[in-house]
């Protein structure tokens, strides 16, 4: 499982330059999107956003909405000619999951959107579903506080650094307990989006290979930060 943001700043089109800060989070989210490959070339990704709940499958589409026509496809067998694509009608983490999938090489992904109001029972039960189901190979999109700092998009709010060490430390030792506690009404006043992706891993976590499992998860953070004002976190976790 390798658990991502989901910003557009990934993009190298949609912010060209030799920033520093971008380049590092750009360079550990691809490193964890190839390490996912390496184990399974056929993806589900899990997500929360507000423009669009679903399944996605199959699909094609642009980032022409954000600012540079830079198309994507979640899966490799989906026609080329992007003619009929529509700006915007695909979700950010369902875009921002086939540019992944295309620049590690991944075969496909099927994207589950979620209501990002999704009760934390509902999304421990579907991460569940997903621990005993086929599909081995999970990628999680999750974006952080937007509130670090006054410049950031959300204002500042002194909680927000507090907020983000306490999903960076959950991620770090694969704390599902941890997930599962995330406040929703706090992550809503800190503009935290990642609330339900990461209570559904936490519910993945749990369950992964069933109440007589002795095995567990070797978990590493590799990447934690607030750039321009918003939390991201890298990690992933292996079943052992």
């Amino acid at each position: 499982m390798a658990l991502v943001p989901y910003s557009p700043l990934l993009i190298p089109q949609l912010a060209p330059g030799d920033d520093r800060q971008i380049a590092e989070l750009r360079h550990a989210v691809l490193a964890a999107a190839r390490w996912l490959r390496r184990g399974a070339n056929r993806w589900r990704a899990v997500a929360a956003d507000a423009d669009g709940s679903g399944s996605y499958a199959g699909r094609r589409g642009s980032f022409a909405g954000y600012g540079a026509a830079v198309d994507v496809t979640l899966s490799k067998d989906v026609a080329a000619d992007f003619s009929d694509a529509v700006s915007g009608a695909l979700p950010l983490p369902v875009l921002v999951a086939g540019w992944l999938r295309e620049q590690a090489g991944a075969d496909a992904v099927t994207v589950d959107v979620l209501d990002p109001a999704t009760p934390q029972p509902d999304c421990a039960r579907i991460g569940a579903e997903l621990a005993t189901g086929d599909d081995t190979a999970l990628l999680v999109l999750a974006d952080g506080s937007n509130r670090h700092g006054a410049k950031s998009p959300g204002g500042n709010d002194d909680r927000a650094p507090e907020f983000d060490a306490s999903i960076a430390d959950a991620l770090r030792s694969a704390d599902a307990d941890g997930l599962a506690r995330i406040d929703p009404a706090l992550c809503g006043k800190l503009g935290a989006a990642g609330r339900v992706a990461w209570q559904v891993a936490g519910g993945v976590g749990a369950n992964h290979c069933g109440a007589a499992c002795d095995r567990d998860w070797q978990a590493t953070l590799h990447y934690s930060a607030a750039p321009f004002g918003v939390g991201y976190h890298v990690a992933t976790w292996e079943a052992r």
